[in-house]
């Protein structure tokens, strides 16, 4: 049998590291205005945030449909694939889950398997990395399941915010969580929890913040996977990426500049990091 793994764009792996693992990426949407844009290949992520700043549209997000879905899955079928395990954000903050349900629910002749993994960014994009390295060493669809299972009850992500605003205005957050965070401004620093976005801390300013999220992390050491993600903040993401290489030498961070979908919701100037426990 041949089992494919399929993710979507929040998972933020680059192109090239899909190729390389031979995972399949379904885009999601972004909507400026009338114009809508598959994530990560309709435009990039420098042209996004370029446009955020500028564009009186603030841009909309939204799931692959089902059709886009059973397209792709009816293309792995036709070459031969006659497993399927697709590894997906969280259910409770994207309806591509459910999209991908509907799709699987569909399919004839090939084993579907949709994971709701309970996050995003590269929380996913780990457990997808994970899960296709161990496929190539013969794991079956159920061994993957569980690695996938065991590595995010290993995984935290925190994410310190310039700004609440771009949470709210994408109907992340309530508008009195954001009001008291830039009434007093605090340096808000969200992570997941059970596939809901929370409050992790705060801090009077981005400095705190970084040193917030780096000794939260610390407490994760040795890492399996470390990464720092970041909002058009390549310069800033490279030093979080230092200061954790000091706290684990055994351990490179993968930096990554959050996709368009994920830029609408944290905003410009943003920076994240994703631990991963190498403590069984």
């Amino acid at each position: 049998m041949t089992l494919a793994i399929v993710t979507d764009s929040t998972a933020n792996i680059s192109k090239e590291t899909a190729h390389e693992l031979g995972v399949h990426v379904i885009p999601l949407t972004l909507t400026f205005g009338e114009q809508s844009l598959l994530d990560m290949k309709d435009i990039t992520e420098i042209e996004f945030f370029d446009r955020l700043l500028t564009d009186p549209n603030h841009p909309k997000t939204s799931q692959p449909s089902v059709g886009a879905f059973l397209n792709l899955y009816k293309e792995l079928i036709a070459n031969g694939v006659t497993e399927i395990l697709s590894i997906h954000i969280s259910k409770k903050l994207s309806g591509t889950f459910e999209s991908a349900t509907q799709a699987a629910s569909q399919v004839k002749n090939c084993t579907v398997e949709v994971l709701d993994t309970g996050g995003v960014s590269l929380p996913l994009g780990f457990a997808v990395i994970e899960a296709a390295k161990n496929l190539k060493n013969g794991a079956s669809i159920n061994e993957l399941k569980e690695i996938i299972e065991n590595q995010m009850n290993r995984t935290k992500v925190f994410v310190g915010l310039n700004t609440l605003e771009y949470l709210i205005k994408g109907g992340r957050m309530s508008k009195a969580k954001g009001f008291i965070g830039t009434k007093l401004n605090f340096k808000p620093i969200i992570t997941l929890n059970n596939g809901l976005i929370e409050s992790a801390g705060k801090a009077r300013n981005f400095n705190k913040t970084i040193d917030s999220m780096i000794e939260m992390a610390t407490e994760l050491a040795p890492f399996e996977y470390i990464g720092v993600m970041h909002g058009n903040s390549l310069d800033l993401a490279q030093e979080v990426a230092n200061k954790l290489i000091a706290i684990d030498k055994n351990s490179i961070p993968m930096i990554r500049q959050l996709s368009p979908v994920l830029g609408v919701h944290a905003g410009p100037g943003s920076i994240g990091i994703t631990a991963v426990s190498s403590k069984k």
